[in-house]
């Protein structure tokens, strides 16, 4: 099925367009899904709240990115996705996912940190403990972590502080990553 054309549940029926991921490079970010800015020009993370992610990226030097949500339609209201809505669009993830194939993917919010981190859903999670640093999957070859949804630091302006450190310290953890040090 071609993502444009889907009609898998309900959204299909309130939304102005399919929101798709875009970017490259080898971090994978997963938002819940679009808010009204991404719906209506179809791109991930283009409102109040993905200019703080963006700004996020380009000031960790995280500018190479691909940026995604877990469902690709906005639920009306802002609402979170149901569980079914969720599982209509996982092929589309993992169809995401085979193609960029990320090597770390960041959760961003606790709706999408639910949906790929949690140990209770075991289709869907990879870590049985996380936090906001790197956890190495074994069985699926992934570092994951995640973050408070930039929009939380919308409403609360104090948040805005810890989402820097946390940007920060996986910075940090993804450049060790990359550039392992040698012990002698």
């Amino acid at each position: 099925m071609i993502i444009k054309e889907c009609k898998e549940c309900k959204l299909s029926n309130t939304r102005n367009k399919i929101v798709c991921g875009e970017g490259k490079g080898n971090i994978l970010l997963l938002g819940e899904a679009p808010g009204k800015a991404e719906d209506m020009l179809g791109t991930p993370f283009i409102g109040k709240s993905g200019m703080i992610l963006r700004k996020l990226l380009s000031l960790m030097s995280l500018e190479e990115v691909y940026i995604t949500n877990l469902v690709k339609c906005r639920p009306p209201g802002n609402r979170n996705p149901t569980e079914e809505e969720v599982d209509k669009c996982l092929p589309h993830l993992s169809n995401e996912l085979h193609i960029n194939k990320p090597n770390i993917i960041i959760a961003v919010g606790r709706v999408a940190a639910t949906h790929i981190l949690d140990k209770n859903q075991p289709k869907r999670g990879v870590l049985l403990k996380v936090n906001n640093v790197l956890d190495y999957s074994p069985s699926f070859n992934l570092y994951v972590s995640h973050i408070y949804h930039p929009a939380a630091a919308l409403y609360n302006p104090q948040l805005l502080s810890v989402l820097e450190a946390d940007m920060r310290n996986l910075t940090k953890e993804i450049n060790d990553i990359r550039n392992p040090h040698t012990i002698s």
